[in-house]
């Protein structure tokens, strides 16, 4: 008899697997978002700001902004597109 797995969940979400991106509760989650949920402590108990962000969303579900992503804490903010000036 194995009881050693009795009560244990499947990981909802294991890292590294993509996921439909979708806007919800005022974040982006999935696509290339790292996190489902912002963990500021991670940053700002070390440093000063964020580092560089990465775009999760371009142009979409904020008028005309880009929303990015803080690798590190998860934290989202938006920024202008700069999808012309840099596809021109």
């Amino acid at each position: 008899m194995n009881d050693t797995l009795a009560g244990a969940s499947p990981v909802d979400q294991p890292v590294g697997r993509h996921l439909p991106k979708r806007y919800e509760g005022g974040r982006i989650k999935g696509g290339c978002s790292l996190h489902d949920a912002e963990k500021p402590e991670l940053c700002q108990k070390h440093l000063q700001r964020c580092p560089e962000p990465r775009t999760v969303d371009c142009c979409g579900v904020v008028g005309e902004h880009d929303i990015v992503e803080c690798h590190r804490c998860g934290k989202q903010w938006t920024v202008p597109c700069n999808f012309d000036e840099d596809y021109s």
